[in-house]
């Protein structure tokens, strides 16, 4: 993981995001890092690691009883392992909101498991949750910030639509006019 501050040139080849800012927030379960991309440059603003406890037995469980009916059973593993999750989610809120308050920046790039999208979404605030630009799936964190940025890059160019025949190229190269605008929208009444 590159130390906070540590700046690098993005190549040609991916998304330079010139006249624009993106924060690409890089999370695992315990572990979160954040780039602020801008006009050609990458920069590392900051990071953070949440310590999971050390425990030297797994085993253990929890029964809740009721009339002699077992209505809960759970691992001390299982509590443990929210207990880690909320932690972290406390943590990645108070690193983003100053995050926010320093940097102003018109899109979000989030990198987590799966299993944390929805942590992740919720523990933003609602004003930022809109700028939600794109989500990639797996713990990245130790990702390099370049490879972040050409998994963008692959997504972005996997929704481009190439035309395959002239015609099609045609019809996607036309531009409306307001009056061929206005004759299709008679058409469908």
């Amino acid at each position: 993981m590159p130390p906070p501050s540590q700046e690098m040139l993005i190549p040609a080849n991916l998304p330079a995001f010139s006249g624009e800012k993106a924060l690409l927030i890089v999370t695992g379960q315990q572990d979160a890092i954040f780039y602020l991309a801008q006009n050609g440059i990458l920069k590392s603003i900051d990071s953070f690691l949440i310590e999971a406890p050390k425990y030297s037995d797994r085993e253990g469980h929890f029964k809740t009883r009721a009339g002699g009916k077992i209505l809960h059973f759970r691992a001390v593993f299982e509590k443990r392992k929210e207990r880690i999750i909320a932690d972290f989610i406390k943590e990645f809120q108070k690193r983003f909101s100053a995050i926010s308050k320093k940097f102003r920046f018109d899109k979000l790039y989030i990198y987590s498991p799966s299993h944390m999208h929805t942590y992740i979404r919720k523990a933003l605030p609602k004003a930022f949750q809109k700028k939600i630009t794109m989500e990639i799936e797996g713990n990245h964190f130790k990702t390099h910030p370049l490879t972040l940025l050409k998994k963008i890059h692959d997504k972005s160019a996997a929704k481009i639509v190439m035309p395959t025949s002239p015609e099609e190229q045609k019809i996607m190269t036309r531009r409306a006019t307001p009056k061929s605008v206005a004759t299709a929208s008679k058409k469908k009444s």
